[in-house]
């Protein structure tokens, strides 16, 4: 698949509604509207790490597909190359400034964290930041996939629909899910960890995205048939089923903890699937749109280091500490400027030397070796 733009304006979307989860408030004092508006941004911002769950499945399966259509088989060793090249460059250096600067900071370093943060468990144990544990159940992701893949092409007794177990995992998926979810808020006391963040409660909302490049792949005709004659409503539709992230604090919601986190990908499913049939020209606005979006990885690490470190030091020299509007703008301006420059210093020139010496099975060799993940191509 080339780049598409509008999953990357979804990606953007995505690192938007993340940014507002992690927004400093105003005080009831400055201003009681702005306040109560801030905190139902504040609270519901956090579906975007589902609609990032469902892109994911639905591009790295994408790619998976692809390539066994065109070769009859799927290449893990170099799947996982690949995968590193794109996540881990970037993440261990943002460690490494951390790391550094709580040193200088004199700071004392939690060594087992950063272990936790390198390891990729911080979906089941404290780490550095707040919002890494995501990043921890794509990697298990990453590993759970093949796997069932292997046993798709081992073990399917239809060659022509090799992978036609993947709706019917999909559905003891989210069925297991949604039952071990049930019973630890019903049998626990309730924990951000173990209820919202561990990977054996998340993992239908990235298989979810995987069942729908399953269908993309095997019926394309129908598939986008419907996604063009729907887009509207699915869009509709999808922003239906997130809203209510918006006012039930995660916390308090018996709805959110248990089904709600399956509809809430369910959403971002139909979100993209609305997104994928809408149609969207190549206007300057939407390139835009999309050029920030396909630098979502970059921005999502660096986003609460760049929008809240640089913050503090730019307002302070325009002595504007304490005005919320220039908060907000240099926040976002700063998260965003930030996650777009660590793309170009580290992202880009390692998926660079990622397809130059890894190539893609599953995409067409691009003009002037520009690297798969850049704004031509699709994951």
């Amino acid at each position: 698949m080339n780049r598409s733009i509008p999953i990357d304006i979804l990606r953007l979307a995505a690192v938007l509604l993340v940014m507002l989860r992690h927004l400093h408030l105003c005080s009831e004092q400055q201003s009681a509207s702005g306040h109560a508006f801030a905190s139902m941004l504040q609270c519901g911002g956090w579906i975007g790490v589902d609609l990032f769950f469902v892109l994911s499945g639905f591009l790295i399966s994408s790619l998976l597909f692809s390539e066994h259509k065109k070769y009859g088989q799927i290449s893990f060793k170099r799947f996982f190359i690949r995968r590193g090249f794109k996540i881990y460059p970037s993440f261990w250096l943002l460690i490494f400034v951390v790391v550094v600067v709580s040193y200088f900071q004199g700071q004392p370093v939690r060594w087992k964290l950063v272990a936790g943060e390198l390891l990729f468990i911080q979906s089941y144990y404290d780490g550095i930041f707040a919002h890494s544990w995501s990043l921890a159940v794509e990697e298990h992701f990453y590993v759970f996939l093949p796997l069932l893949l292997i046993v798709c092409e081992r073990y399917c007794r239809h060659r022509e629909r090799i992978f036609s177990l993947v709706p019917w995992v999909y559905l003891a998926l989210v069925v297991t899910c949604l039952v071990v979810r049930l019973v630890t808020v019903t049998f626990a006391e309730f924990n951000m960890t173990t209820v919202m963040f561990q990977s054996h409660v998340r993992m239908d909302s990235l298989f979810f995205g995987v069942v729908l490049s399953y269908y993309y792949h095997e019926y394309p005709a129908a598939f986008m048939e419907f996604a063009r004659r729907h887009a509207r409503r699915l869009i509709l539709a999808g922003g239906v089923l997130l809203a209510p992230a918006f006012w039930l604090p995660q916390e308090d919601s018996f709805y959110i903890q248990t089904l709600g986190l399956a509809v809430f990908s369910w959403g971002s499913g139909s979100l993209l699937v609305g997104m994928m049939g809408l149609g969207l020209g190549a206007s300057w606005w939407n390139r835009g749109l999309a050029f920030i979006g396909a630098r979502s990885y970059s921005i999502y690490l660096w986003h609460m280091i760049a929008g809240h470190g640089l913050n503090r030091i730019i307002l302070k020299w325009l002595g504007l500490t304490d005005n919320y509007p220039a908060y907000l703008v240099v926040y976002f301006c700063a998260a965003i400027g930030g996650g777009i420059f660590m793309a170009a210093l580290v992202e880009w020139p390692m998926l660079y030397l990622r397809d130059r010496f890894f190539p893609s099975r599953s995409l067409p060799t691009l003009a002037g070796n520009r690297p798969a993940d850049a704004p031509k191509s699709s994951n």
